[in-house]
């Protein structure tokens, strides 16, 4: 016998009762096929054994909490949960996608098989305010739109989700696209393209652009470098940054002149009352229009000290045609003064 657990057919392997005989040697050739069996409570005795078999091999699993990993496709979870109208509710769930690690309440719906091939009106489903898609692969709901049926007069702006995909109705809220009452919507995996008109906003990765520009300032929140550090943090650790301490003004600060930082802004401020002296990482001839150098009001210079008590530069890198690294320009030119020049350098220290 075999039982085809996919496509819920049941066959048996039998003689034909036709056979052959072999003319050279008159021996009897048997004939030997799969026939497909009818019986449907055949059928049925073997799905039930074939869904023991499942248990049996633990390949179904009821969680009583919170599901963890590893879980698969088929598993419950009595589920016992408080809904946005505060009433405390004890339903079946049933897990849509599997997890070898972690949680995510996206993975387990409602433990109802919902088929895609016919309408129903069922449970106020389409004509109480809600329209549900279900998946013919996991015959759960994976999208949706509701009018919020059920909604209390006082729900919250955030929880009145009218359009949801990826998740069933319960977990709406945390459906990986939803569309809010108040036109507001979250997109986990957004692709989009044209005009964008946005009043503030947030970027943790890569942002490339072939023109545009920003009005206002850009930055981060300042760094503080620890009293032996010379050497500036990065660029992906912020390029602010805040001297607090007289040892870390003694050491100073060594800027980097990697090409890597062409277009970067820096922002130094000494808060400490110490100046402190803001170099490069090598000796610097002031006549070598190759070397990096700091710029200020079209002339070169090669260092820069920086005041005591709330002494602030501004500095943007560049790279020069012909160079091999990143100058600096210094962008406030207003709060600087010429204190000292000579011996091919030029000093600059923040006005009082």
């Amino acid at each position: 016998m075999w039982y085809n657990s996919s496509t819920k057919t049941l066959k048996r392997y039998r003689q034909n009762p036709i056979s052959l005989i072999d003319p050279s040697t008159g021996t009897v050739i048997y004939n030997f096929s799969w026939q497909t069996i009818e019986d449907q409570k055949a059928i049925d005795a073997y799905e039930a054994a074939n869904q023991a078999q499942d248990t049996a091999d633990r390949k179904r699993q009821v969680f009583v909490s919170t599901p963890y990993g590893p879980y698969d496709v088929g598993d419950l979870w009595l589920r016992s949960w408080t809904d946005s109208t505060r009433v405390a509710r004890k339903d079946l769930y049933r897990c849509i996608t599997g997890r070898t690690s972690g949680y995510n309440i996206n993975d387990w719906a409602e433990a109802t098989f919902y088929d895609n091939t016919q309408v129903t009106i069922d449970r106020g489903i389409v004509t109480a305010g809600t329209v549900q898609l279900a998946n013919g692969n996991s015959q759960s709901i994976v999208a949706g739109i509701t009018g919020g049926e059920s909604e209390a007069a006082n729900e919250k702006e955030e929880r009145k989700v009218r359009i949801w995909a990826g998740a069933s109705k319960v977990n709406r809220f945390t459906a990986p696209y939803r569309v809010l009452q108040d036109g507001s919507f979250v997109a986990t995996k957004a692709d989009i393209k044209g005009k964008i008109t946005a009043t503030s906003g947030r970027f943790k990765g890569e942002i490339e652009a072939t023109s545009g520009r920003f009005n206002g300032a850009i930055g981060t929140p300042y760094k503080q470098l620890s009293g032996s550090s010379t050497q500036w943090p990065g660029v992906e650790t912020g390029m602010n940054m805040m001297i607090i301490s007289a040892s870390q003004a003694t050491v100073g600060v060594i800027m980097p002149i990697y090409v890597e930082m062409d277009g970067i802004e820096a922002d130094i401020i000494n808060v400490c009352g110490t100046d402190c002296l803001i170099t490069m990482p090598i000796s610097i001839d002031i006549n070598n229009d190759t070397q990096p150098h700091f710029w200020y009001r079209r002339q070169k210079i090669t260092h820069i000290q920086l005041g005591a008590n709330c002494g602030r530069v501004r500095l943007k890198a560049f790279i020069k045609p012909g160079t091999a690294n990143v100058s600096w320009t210094i962008l406030n030119t207003a709060d600087l003064q010429l204190v000292q020049s000579g011996s091919g350098k030029s000093y600059f220290v923040k006005s009082i």
